[in-house]
């Protein structure tokens, strides 16, 4: 708070806040816990503003990024999952993989 005053009276050509600043640094000499319950209060803000934006930044990364992917692929026609022979056929829609794996398999998987 006393920086802040200080740097407002400073850049801002004010000097109406250098007696607020003087006055913000007695106290903090004085009563060092000053700032604890606005502190408190401050970071408490911060908590929750954190948990509100990162919702809303993830769904908008979600909205500009997957949905319009999804939809260019749906109108090509890919379907990966093969969700369009799902129970329409005798066969099975899951692939077969008749592999034995090796140590080398275990040691690099990708």
């Amino acid at each position: 708070m006393v920086l802040i005053c200080l740097l407002v009276a400073f850049l801002g050509e004010k000097p109406g806040l250098l007696p607020p600043a003087i006055l913000l640094l007695v106290v903090d000499m004085v009563w060092p816990n000053f700032y604890y319950y606005p502190a408190k209060l401050w970071f408490g803000l911060a908590y929750l503003m954190s948990i509100i934006m990162s919702k809303v930044i993830f769904t908008l990364l979600f909205l500009v990024l997957v949905v319009p992917v999804g939809a260019v692929r749906r109108l090509l026609g890919a379907d990966a999952m093969q969700i369009g022979s799902w129970k329409k056929a005798t066969g099975s829609v899951f692939t077969n993989r008749n592999c034995t794996y090796e140590a080398k398999d275990i040691e690099r998987p990708y």
